[in-house]
This record gives C-alpha cells, structure tokens and sequence, in this order.
C-alpha cells in the first residue's frame, strides 16, 4: 500500500474538512440548512498530475477553488462544460469562484497543456451521468482571482 507524502496529505485533509463542514453548515437563525452552501476546494498541479483528481460537489454551491502549481511547468485547470479555465505558472497560486449547476452529474477537468496526464472528474449532487454538453451561461457564474506567492 503507497504511502501519502505529508505534502500530500494535508491538502487531502483540508479538502475533507472543507466539504465535511459546508455539509454541515446550518443557517443561525432558524436551525434550517442553508440555501447558499459554500464549498472550498484545493488542487494542486505537479509535473504532471494533480492531487486531487476527483472531488464531490453539492448542486447549486459557491464553489471556491484554490488552484496552486507546485510544479516547473506551466498548468491549467480547465473545465470545458462548465467554460472554467484558469492558468498558474510554477510556484503561483490562482483562486477561482464558480456556481455549480443546479441538476447533479459529472463533469472532466483537466491541464490544457497535458491533457493525457493530467486530468479527472468533478461530481455533482452525487450525479454520475456527464452534464449536458452545452450548460446556459446564465447556470454558471465565474469569478477568478490570481495571486502569486
């Protein structure tokens, strides 16, 4: 059985700790869960793979993605469904904001630049059948935020 590098660890972690507590979020006034969910989640390239290459979305969250490249080359995070793509050279961090859809199901991201080795699924409300091809504008809001460390 491999052994998990602390380095790799940790994200992992955080990414639990992330959707364990989003999954818990409850709205203080009246003890209902709350209509906005947020979710964090953090992905980080290396030469040339991601570490995380699947990962677990509510239908309808705030979605925040912290996107670092830990690695020598440049990488993307792209996902064409939901027309996301966000680019980090070595040693940069980037954040992006996006609204998942509304209806659950699956969805590829991967690098543009190495697509054959880096790339994996993002998973809806539980979905496991691919979204529609041609997801309207109006159903995906993006924000993306670039900050080098």
């Amino acid at each position: 059985m491999p052994v998990l590098s602390e380095r790799r660890l940790i994200p992992l972690i955080l990414v639990v700790f992330a959707v364990l507590g989003s999954a818990c979020q409850l709205n203080a006034g009246d003890g209902e869960e709350d209509a906005d969910v947020a979710q964090a989640v953090e992905i980080e390239a290396y030469d040339f793979y991601f570490e995380e290459t699947s990962f677990a979305l509510e239908t309808g969250a705030d979605v925040t993605v912290d996107f670092t490249n830990a690695g020598e080359s440049t990488h993307s995070f792209t996902v064409p469904d939901l027309d996301l793509e966000v680019e980090a050279q070595s040693a940069e961090s980037t954040e992006v904001s996006f609204e998942t859809p509304d209806e659950p199901g699956v969805v590829d991201f991967y690098c543009k630049f190495h697509p054959d080795d880096m790339n994996g699924t993002i998973s809806f409300g539980g979905g496991d059948v691919p979204l529609e091809e041609n997801v309207d504008d109006d159903d995906v809001d993006v924000e993306v935020d670039t900050e080098e460390e």
